[in-house]
């Protein structure tokens, strides 16, 4: 009796488009030749889609492209002031919209037959910023706890190190502000952080506070992430020299 080896394949999805408008609409496309169920017909399969505005979204249906492909692509539109069903989703200027689907048959030996793969894309509804122009630090620099600029610092002074911060988006920007304090041989000597959110164009000036502990050279850099969790950067680091005397 003859045998066939069967090869499972990861999914891929993507959005042919980075960015759209909250009256258009985007292509999403997914690519898994372990659902091309039949050679001979056009074969289907079902994906979750969900915006900001409406973390609920909709389950959409993508078409093959053709017969044995293993190539599937959907359309969805977008309504700004309409409700969400079927191909159509709600959406906001300034919202992330993902697209999601299971894998179920996933390749060996390290799945079997029960695991389950999420693979997800996003685009963007409006313009889309470059990730590191988010929320750019600017301006990094010592201060005292008034703010005002510190020229010398002294072991035992307790000092912040400050940047501005800047969300150029036209939605809110939840942040995590980083500072590391270097000495001169690069070891790390304080590592702090603080979490906040900016509205659309707000600035802010944020700080951590740092004491030395002897005289020296050192480098603070400032570091703004997504969160402490997910070290997304939204902005380039900046960095200050400071001696301590």
């Amino acid at each position: 009796m003859a045998s066939a080896i069967i090869q499972w394949n990861y999914s891929t999805i993507e959005w042919l488009e980075s960015n759209v408008s909250t009256s258009g609409n985007a292509v999403i496309r997914v690519t898994d030749p372990d659902e091309d169920l039949d050679d001979t017909t056009i074969d289907q399969i079902t994906i979750d889609v969900y915006s900001d505005s409406d973390s609920g979204g909709v389950q959409t249906t993508l078409s093959e492209t053709d017969e044995a492909t293993g190539v599937f692509e959907g359309l969805i539109t977008f309504t700004s002031d309409g409700i969400s069903s079927g191909d159509t989703l709600r959406v906001s200027e300034g919202d992330t919209v993902t697209a999601e689907i299971t894998d179920t048959t996933l390749p060996g030996p390290d799945y079997t037959s029960s695991d389950t793969l999420l693979f997800a894309a996003t685009t963007t509804v409006g313009t889309a910023f470059p990730p590191l122009e988010r929320a750019p630090a600017a301006n990094a620099r010592v201060v005292d706890a008034s703010g005002n600029s510190v020229a010398e610092v002294s072991s035992g002074q307790q000092v912040q190190i400050a940047a501005d911060v800047t969300n150029g988006q036209s939605k809110d920007q939840a942040f995590a502000y980083l500072v590391q304090v270097q000495d001169a041989s690069g070891v790390t000597v304080s590592l702090s952080w603080l979490t906040g959110s900016l509205t659309s164009g707000q600035s802010m000036t944020a700080a951590q506070s740092w004491t030395p502990t002897s005289s020296g050279s050192y480098t603070a850099t400032v570091f703004v992430w997504e969160s402490v969790s997910n070290p997304t950067a939204l902005s380039p680091t900046v960095s200050v020299n400071i001696d301590v005397v």
